[in-house]
């Protein structure tokens, strides 16, 4: 959404809520993203220190 110097005050708000759910959205993935490379960081980490 476009946001002007005339946008109404309903439209700025909605527009705000927008992207905080769609950052919301984005740091999930991230947080899954991470946690899935220390599993792996782990396991190679445990593969290697066995061999």
């Amino acid at each position: 959404m476009n946001i002007t110097p005339r946008s109404s005050k309903d439209e700025v708000i909605t527009a705000a809520c927008e992207l905080t759910d769609i950052q919301a959205a984005q740091i999930k993935d991230l947080k899954g993203k991470k946690n899935t490379l220390l599993f792996l960081l782990v396991v190679l980490t445990s593969v290697h220190l066995l061999y």
